[in-house]
């Protein structure tokens, strides 16, 4: 989620001009960086909820993602891109080891 964070420094949109527009420049970046820390403190103090913030922070990208595919004059940036790969790995991991830690004992079975 750190690399979530730090993606946002690249480009987060392209115009067809040439130019090119920083994550934290927009809305939508700041609040996905300001997520991806949030992440990361959830990940160091071990609670289960980190999910959601990873989960959070690729609909915000994904959703810029597709919101530019359909512009003539507005591209997606290699920041933009970054951070959906970086947030759907770690939404991936941190599913898996939530799932992982919830290992134990059966229940007993019934009659016995």
């Amino acid at each position: 989620m750190v690399l979530v964070a730090a993606s946002m420094v690249l480009a987060f949109r392209t115009a067809t001009a040439g130019g090119s527009v920083s994550g934290l420049s927009v809305p939508e970046g700041r609040v996905v960086a300001l997520a991806g820390l949030a992440t990361v403190l959830l990940i160091q103090m071990k609670l289960r909820p980190a999910w959601m913030g990873a989960g959070f922070t690729l609909a915000v990208l994904g959703r810029q993602a597709i919101s530019y595919q359909g512009s003539n004059t507005l591209g997606s940036g290699l920041g933009l891109w970054l951070g959906i790969l970086f947030a759907a790995c770690a939404l991936v991991l941190l599913v898996q080891g939530m799932f992982a830690s919830m290992g134990g004992e059966p229940p007993p079975k019934a009659g016995n």
